[in-house]
């Protein structure tokens, strides 16, 4: 996930800027902490 931020999507054809020369090496691992902490438990059955 760490890479995935700061390198951003163009490596997997994706439109995600690269944030590695915007952000500190602790700002990334803080945005990371965010989105864990948003994503659900558990997955839902389908």
């Amino acid at each position: 996930m760490y890479w995935t931020v700061a390198e951003g999507g163009a490596p997997l054809g994706t439109a995600m800027p690269s944030f590695k020369d915007s952000l500190s090496k602790q700002e990334i691992l803080e945005v990371i902490a965010y989105i864990q902490a948003r994503l659900p438990q558990k997955a839902k059955p389908q």
